[in-house]
């Protein structure tokens, strides 16, 4: 998506695109997750999807693309809980385009992008629908659930619990994906934390700034240092391919930090796509103005690559250098971290 990013080099699809793939296909972290039978991989492509033709119908709407702007947000919340947090970054980029679009088209711009987000919410809903071949109930042959929804939603907060049992009376959505809601959000409540050694009863607010610090490599970690300072210095000049790069991740990573279900790596993979693709185009603009970037970039995506294979087999304890490696990532984090299933 913003591969698209012009500077003296002119227009870099292609080479932004390549370089993007590249960084993916050697994540250690995709790569650790990628080979499993999980929903991780498949919510980050998914979360991807929905932005990316987002921006194409905010861009230019058309019905095709409101079509498909709702089939990849009904396959995103089919996919995983965690999709739901596309409506907030939906919401997000909606109120900029209001604000930042000309006075004399601020209303038509905010008529047309909220009557498409309802539209996108009905038609995204429906393809979830078609998931559960359109049966509410949990259980089959009119089999009640135990404990009813309302009971087991009790621990909830009051806002929480009355709108999930609101939507359950109402047949908005299925109810087992209703009791999923649940249950995550349940499990968050009282779920230990290991990080850096020690245990603590609750989550912690800067685990996952860690868990990125450690589980990323040195080469992507500084690639994305040196795509924040292209863009504070203005060297990556397309504002809005800009904001529908990062504040999606921005926002999906505060709801992370405030989640207190502190786990693997595995749940910032969405996170971890539109970093990858906010390096990969400030990697081509910094290369294209001159040979010493270009010798940086290459020198940085040499570093991630080297460091991944390093790892191999084992990506899925993949720890970078600075701390020590994936012989020590077990005294730093647990989870899926650094094993699966123990």
């Amino acid at each position: 998506m913003p591969s698209r990013v012009s500077g003296g080099s002119g227009v870099v699809w292609d080479a932004a695109g390549l370089i993007a793939l590249t960084l993916v296909v050697f994540d250690p972290n995709v790569l650790a997750h990628s080979a499993l039978v999980t929903t991780d991989i498949g919510v980050s492509c998914f979360f991807v999807a929905a932005i990316w033709t987002f921006y194409r119908f905010a861009t230019r709407p058309t019905l095709i693309r409101l079509l498909l702007v709702g089939l990849a947000t009904g396959l995103l919340l089919a996919t995983k809980h965690s999709g739901i947090l596309i409506g907030p970054m939906f919401v997000s980029l909606i109120a900029w385009e209001v604000l930042t679009s000309p006075g004399a088209e601020r209303k038509r711009t905010a008529l047309r992008l909220t009557g498409g987000f309802f539209a996108i919410v009905v038609l995204s809903v429906f393809v979830l629908w078609c998931f559960y071949g359109f049966r509410y109930a949990a259980r089959p042959a009119g089999m009640a659930f135990s404990p009813s929804i309302a009971r087991y939603a009790e621990p909830l907060p009051h806002f929480e619990a009355a709108s999930v049992v609101a939507v359950s009376r109402l047949h908005l959505l299925p109810e087992s994906y209703l009791v999923g809601l649940i249950d995550v959000k349940r499990a968050a409540v009282d779920y230990p934390t290991f990080l850096l050694g020690k245990v603590y009863p609750h989550g912690q607010w800067d685990y996952f700034p860690f868990v990125i610090l450690i589980k990323t490599t040195l080469g992507l970690l500084l690639l994305i240092v040196l795509a924040t300072f292209a863009t504070v210095t203005g060297k990556l000049t397309r504002r809005r391919e800009l904001v529908y790069t990062l504040a999606p991740p921005v926002l999906y990573l505060a709801v992370a930090m405030m989640s207190g279900m502190n786990i693997g790596v595995r749940h910032l993979l969405p996170m971890y796509a539109f970093a990858i693709i906010f390096a990969a185009a400030a990697t081509v603009i910094l290369a294209g103005m001159d040979r010493r970037w270009a010798v940086i970039c290459s020198a940085l995506i040499a570093a991630h690559i080297v460091s991944s294979l390093l790892v191999f087999p084992n990506e899925i304890a993949y720890a970078n250098e600075a701390w020590g490696g994936s012989q020590n990532v077990h005294n730093l984090l647990s989870d899926a971290n650094v094993d699966w299933a123990q």
